[in-house]
């Protein structure tokens, strides 16, 4: 969330700021904890870790790997106006967010090449 400036509260304890890409390290940082403590690993694949997740494409739903997701390499769109507008307006919930990037667009190959993803961190 964000706050209206222009009334000029003070921020407290219940002011939210927008982190935006900040809470990729946070993910990143919490994933290795799980890696570091063996409860997880980077080479997992991802249908082990979210069942849930079926992608159209067989090489993405069942090759793909925490590491793809993180790095981010799984080749699939972007597509980040699905997720969220100007103004940091969130438009998907928790649970929409599984089944959306199911769907999304795939623009290159499994590991072939970095493309910038929000969907990536938020699954």
């Amino acid at each position: 969330g964000y706050r209206d400036i222009a009334a000029k509260p003070a921020p407290n304890e219940h002011t939210v700021y927008h982190l935006a890409s900040l809470s990729k390290s946070f993910t990143a940082a919490a994933i290795g904890v799980l890696v570091a403590d063996g409860e997880l690993s980077f080479d997992d694949p991802m249908c082990d870790i979210l069942p849930g997740f079926l992608h159209a494409n067989e090489a993405i739903s069942s090759q793909s790997t925490l590491l793809d997701f993180l790095s981010p390499r799984t080749g699939l769109a972007s597509k980040n106006s699905l997720w969220q507008q100007d103004g940091h307006e969130l438009l998907l919930t928790a649970e929409d967010t599984l089944p959306m990037v199911s769907y999304l667009d795939v623009v290159h190959l499994l590991g072939e090449q970095w493309t910038y993803n929000n969907f990536c961190y938020s699954i």
